[in-house]
């Protein structure tokens, strides 16, 4: 696995992304947003189902609710340390990872990521009483949100737009999913907007360690 070959400009793309969690004041235009959603809804997906949806977040009032739960969720945690443990407290942990989601409520853009309830094979094989449960669970979900913020984040990369991926608010805020939308298993967050900080490139594993023969 040493060969070499040149850089294309995918590769260009992919080397530059960074998770962004600082924006400048200035709010995209729309047109290079949905850009970014254009290219999103291209990730394939199972029986082309095409189940992603992206909820944009632009309601004062949700997010200003998102917020107090994460406080409240951040609070909960901290309280139910037990202060004569002997091990290392974790409050650091809770109050850094409260701070690395705290800041998605003032990005210029929020997204609840998820998906829509869709017939798959496996559904299709316990109608007809040959499957008793779904043995993927959400997976086919998981990856088709997967690919598509793929293709958001990386065509943001092209156009200058910075994004971060978040899950740590489904720590803090139970049933979150619930409260934003009826239809939609939401499974993470995603922000966007103009960096106003260039990240540290991070190093990344040897293709040995990342394809393994079996």
């Amino acid at each position: 696995m040493n060969e070499t070959y040149p850089l294309s400009i995918l590769d260009e793309i992919l080397r530059k992304r960074r998770s962004v969690r600082a924006y400048q004041p200035e709010k995209p235009a729309r047109a290079l947003i949905n850009a970014m959603l254009d290219s999103a809804r291209y990730a394939p997906s199972p029986s082309h189902t095409q189940p992603v949806r992206f909820l944009l977040i632009e309601s004062e009032i949700v997010r200003t609710g998102l917020h107090q739960k994460l406080v409240d969720g951040k609070d909960r945690f901290l309280a139910a340390i037990d202060p004569n443990q002997a091990v290392k407290s974790p409050k650091n942990l809770i109050r850094s990872y409260f701070r690395f989601a705290e800041f998605m409520i003032s990005a210029p853009y929020l997204f609840a990521v998820g998906t829509v309830k869709t017939p798959s094979f496996s559904d299709r094989l316990i109608a007809a009483g040959v499957l008793r449960e779904n043995p993927k669970g959400f997976s086919d979900a998981d990856i088709t949100t997967g690919l598509s913020l793929s293709a958001f984040m990386l065509k943001g990369a092209e156009l200058g737009v910075g994004t971060c991926i978040l899950t740590a608010p489904f720590v803090y805020i139970p049933d979150l999913s619930k409260m934003l939308h009826p239809d939609v298993r939401v499974t993470c967050f995603v922000t966007a907007g103009f960096p106003a900080e260039t990240p540290t490139p991070l190093s990344r594993i040897p293709l040995e360690d990342l394809c393994l023969t079996v």
